[in-house]
């Protein structure tokens, strides 16, 4: 089972990270387009 944010998307991998923070690619769960998190 993959980790959701907010109950709307799912967390997939990590894309990046640096002084921002930490961007991973997720989902929709309405639409399941790609999108980064």
């Amino acid at each position: 089972m993959e980790p959701c944010v907010g109950n709307k998307f799912r967390l997939g991998r990590k894309i990046g990270s640096g002084s921002f923070g930490e961007i991973y690619l997720g989902s929709s769960h309405a639409f399941f387009l790609p999108l980064p998190i």
